[in-house]
């Protein structure tokens, strides 16, 4: 039998628990001829909110205009991993294919508080890298690409977080010729 209370409180027919936080049933123990035991067992259930965000920001960047980067020069990302959840995060790696295709970015520069490696609630990492303009980005007036992060929440089971952001820099298509 479940109840709410350890000493006397109320029966729960179908003890349950469908929002985040923590909760504490108690079991006693019911035999055939209705013996009850000495004393209750609690069961605590503990629901986690895991998330994880990202937010990419590119410089230099005019939303409202078309950028003058020339080829050769570079775009600076910078990066902003937050842990929005209520349990901490391990393993956490950020990939964005523009920067390298075939390794997480390294990092993070800044944010990672004791116990390093872990992303406690509410630990904001930063990120940096940057991409070198090519010509082809010019030729087609844009640099679109998008990071991801994923990490894992450890528990009594383990399960992956993960989030992703783009950003858009418009390049200026400015061609000249002059004849002399």
């Amino acid at each position: 039998v479940w109840y709410d209370a350890a000493i006397d409180g109320n029966v729960v027919a179908n003890p349950i628990f469908s929002g985040v936080g923590t909760i504490t049933y108690w079991a006693e123990a019911v035999n055939e001829n209705c013996c009850t035991s000495i004393s209750r067992t609690a069961v605590t259930l503990t629901l986690y909110n895991c998330a994880i965000e990202i937010e990419k920001v590119a410089n230099p960047n005019d939303i409202q205009n078309c950028n003058a980067i020339s080829a050769g020069n570079d775009i600076d990302y910078t990066f902003t991993v937050t842990n929005a959840g209520t349990a901490d995060i391990t393993g956490v790696e950020l990939n964005d294919a523009l920067i390298d295709s075939v390794n997480p970015i390294s990092g993070p520069t800044s944010g990672d508080f004791a116990p390093l490696g872990i992303l406690n609630v509410g630990e904001e990492w930063i990120y940096n890298a940057s991409y070198t303009v090519e010509q082809s980005d010019i030729v087609a007036g844009q640099v679109n690409n998008t990071a991801s992060v994923d990490g894992t929440v450890t528990g009594s089971s383990s399960f992956n977080v993960t989030d992703d952001d783009s950003v858009t820099v418009e390049l200026c298509q400015n061609a000249e010729i002059s004849i002399t």
